[in-house]
């Protein structure tokens, strides 16, 4: 809770009268209000005597999930559509083609016993070699064990590079089509754990974590003798041809196929609820066939290789992302598939006090170093040993950590992505308030055998509440639909020639002999976007602790009411509920910091309190909360005597710069005049510095007009990013937030 002191009540005594005959002195009993700080929250029937009672009504946030209504059209195209893709197919061979480039495939299967049928097993859990498979188990969320007769276990032994055996085991894989998964909205949580003894003798139970049992080759599994792939491998070599895809596997058998509905071109809800952030629909990386005539269409998205990935594709880095507890010791990571296996991750555990508790890492060059919380050390140290274990495709994460309820707990992790996150578009009304008006259509143009020329694949449509197209974002048509109707209904007996509607022109979804059925235009429509309030007052939730009070008592009511009517404001005093008065209410106003003159601005912190108090409700009482970038700095220990050159990216050419620095007392601003801003990276050098003092410093961004004040820019300098800061020599500093100290120390002989 941010709210850091509350009202809280106690008897006194006033005296009043000026001690003459007229107006001889009184004394009056009175509750009064004073200030307690506030250390927790507690929701209880029973309180303590010197609890704060509050009263709370609230309604819940808004969500992504709960507020954006998606109409999916994207089964338009057959070869898009659950019935063409999704379904198991069996053969006996090692060469199959299929119009999906992502499949499931596996040769192993259940065991053949009377009381059930055999089942192909498409995932796989990899254990190390050196266990007792005999001992492998598969728990449920209570672990208890489950079928033994739904799983396999098969050890897989060690070749060498020319085939033959060294007599080791490789590895143990536990083959099932199990899934562990969490319901936000329900809170159901269904997770399987994996138990097995080691040549020890110790027993582990970490989180099932699958795999496909079948991959795409890599030059592990190639024999390059042959060049054809070793034959003990679970791989495959996948090749395009024409309107297909060729898979050619290890060996000629039995082998299962499994097409799923991951695999279809279609949206998908944000990844991110939060209604503090963007809510950016995303796109499945999906591709596939259609041919119409002697015409061929290649749907994909291109776009999705033209994102920030870290440090290459498919992975990208989350920083800081809260995470829920969704179990006893188990928090969900909300982008998924994780990529623990090859990328690091870290977890960071506070108090409610946010004070921390515990510094998680798989990283092993930090682990027994000390945690930094932005610059500053806070004497936890880096632990390798409470990450127990994971699950990539659910985000779930096993923590030796008895994780209590008010605990905050963050993680910087890499994941897999496999969508293209569409950020044209941004469907959250309290940042597009648009979107409340308008209808967006997103559409994918398709590769054709004739070069399009277009700039991207995924483009939208705006329509209003009129039916007509307001906007298109492809340059090529947009002259010619907007103003023109979105849709209407199809009448089949309809002449071709009339069609003057986006769906009849361009799409997929044209009736038979419309301009739309000829080609070039094949568009399919993914999805329509609305985004609606799903808020009602039914939804309000009011709690109300409080009791009468804070006025007069009785024996002194028509003594108080004459001397002051304001004490009729007070229920317990006043009639029935009380007489109307002020709020007497704390109002939160949240200004960018640019206004400010430390920052470029006009005003200071005073003058613009006394402009929100004059324009304020008599009995409410301002909290100005200042927002806007938080500066990053980046520092290392120098060998320079008394001077220190720090540097920082561009922020934009409209943007200045301030260097500040301190040695334990009040920040003091180092250059005479503004730092103008270098395209190519600035720097700036601290001279006049006393060795062997420890400064604070930070950089600030600025503007020449400040928050767009009086022009018609809009730009707060750095409300792209953070302003990175840090010193020019050396490397290996690490990247911290806020102000940051560093050590000058005498430059050696």
């Amino acid at each position: 809770m941010t709210i850091s002191s509350l009202g809280h009540m106690f008897s006194v005594s006033v005296t009043y009268g000026d001690g003459t005959d007229s107006n001889p002195t009184k004394q009056v009993d009175m509750h009064q209000s004073i200030k307690k700080p506030l250390y927790y929250v507690r929701f209880s029937k029973y309180l303590s005597d010197d609890a704060v009672k509050l009263a709370y009504g609230a309604v819940d946030d808004i969500e992504a999930d709960d507020n954006i209504v998606v109409i999916n059209r994207s089964m338009s195209a057959l070869e898009n559509s659950p019935e063409f893709v999704t379904g198991e197919d069996s053969f006996n061979n090692n060469m199959f083609s299929s119009f999906y480039k992502d499949v499931l495939i596996t040769d192993v299967y259940t065991a053949d016993i009377p009381s059930q049928p055999v089942k192909p097993l498409y995932y796989r859990h990899l254990l190390p070699g050196n266990i007792d498979s005999a001992s492998v188990s598969i728990l449920d969320s209570g672990f208890a064990k489950i079928n033994p007769n739904s799983y396999r276990v098969i050890e897989h032994p060690e070749y060498n590079e020319d085939g033959t055996l060294t007599g080791d085991i490789e590895s143990v894989g536990v083959y099932n089509n199990l899934e562990n998964s969490f319901d936000e909205d329900s809170g159901d949580l269904t997770v399987y754990y994996l138990q097995y003894i080691d040549l020890a003798g110790t027993t582990t139970t970490i989180l099932l974590n699958n795999e496909p049992v079948y991959k795409e080759a890599t030059f592990a599994d190639i024999n390059w003798v042959t060049f054809n792939l070793k034959t003990w491998v679970k791989a495959y070599l996948i090749n395009q041809v024409g309107n297909y895809y060729e898979f050619t596997l290890p060996q000629k058998q039995n082998y299962s196929i499994k097409y799923e509905e991951s695999i279809r071109i279609k949206l998908e809800k944000p990844v991110i609820n939060s209604n503090e952030l963007p809510w950016f629909v995303r796109v499945t990386n999906g591709a596939f066939a259609y041919t119409d005539g002697s015409h061929s269409f290649i749907y994909h998205v291109p776009e999705f290789s033209n994102q920030q990935f870290n440090p290459v594709e498919p992975y990208k880095l989350i920083l800081g992302e809260q995470v829920d507890k969704v179990g006893p010791g188990i928090v969900q990571l909300k982008h998924t598939p994780l990529a623990f296996s090859a990328m690091p991750v870290d977890i960071i555990v506070k108090d409610r006090d946010s004070s921390v508790l515990y510094a998680l890492t798989t990283n092993i060059l930090k682990t027994g170093t000390e945690y930094y919380s932005e610059g500053v050390a806070t004497g936890v140290i880096w632990n390798s040993d409470k990450i127990l274990s994971y699950d990539s495709n659910s985000g779930l994460v096993q923590l030796d950590i008895d994780l209590k309820d008010y605990y905050t707990t963050t993680a910087s992790y890499y994941y897999t992505e496999k969508y293209y996150e569409f950020s044209l578009v941004d469907l959250n009304p309290l940042i597009n308030p648009d979107v409340l008006e308008n209808t967006y259509v997103i559409y994918l143009v398709p590769e054709t055998d004739y070069t399009s020329g277009l700039e991207s694949a995924i483009n939208y449509l705006r329509v209003g509440r009129d039916g007509l197209i307001k906007y298109c974002s492809q340059s090529d048509i947009s002259s010619d639909v907007v103003g023109t109707p979105y849709g209407r209904p199809i009448n089949q007996s309809e002449a071709p020639g009339s069609a003057t509607d986006f769906l009849r022109l361009y799409t997929l979804e044209a009736p038979p002999g419309f301009v739309g059925r000829d080609y070039p235009n094949r568009y399919l429509v993914l999805a329509e976007l609305s985004v609606v309030r799903q808020t009602s007052v039914d939804d309000v939730v009011i709690l109300d602790d409080r009791q009468l009070g804070g006025g007069i008592k009785d024996d002194y009511d028509a003594l108080a009411k004459q001397k002051n009517p304001e004490v009729t404001w007070y229920g317990d005093i006043g009639l029935g509920g009380g007489m109307s008065y002020p709020g007497r209410a704390v109002v939160i106003v949240r200004l960018p910091h640019c206004l400010l003159s430390d920052y470029g601005g006009p005003f200071t912190k005073s003058q613009i309190y006394d402009v929100v108090k004059r324009h304020m409700a008599f009995g409410h009482y301002p909290v100005i909360d200042f927002y806007g970038i938080i500066p990053k700095i980046s520092f290392k220990e120098t060998a320079t005597t008394g001077q220190l050159k720090v540097y920082w990216p561009s922020e934009g050419q409209d943007c200045t710069y301030n260097v500040y620095y301190s040695n334990g007392d009040r920040y003091q601003k180092h250059n005479s005049t503004p730092i103008a801003d270098n395209s190519n990276g600035n720097t700036y050098t601290l001279d006049g510095l006393t060795s062997s003092l420890t400064y604070n410093i930070y950089v600030t961004a600025t503007s020449a007009n400040p928050c767009g004040i009086n022009t018609v820019s809009t730009n707060i300098c750095g409300g792209g990013g953070n302003v990175d800061v840090g010193l020019e020599a050396g490397d290996g500093f690490g990247l911290h937030e806020g102000p940051h100290s560093v050590v000058l120390k005498a430059k050696p002989l």
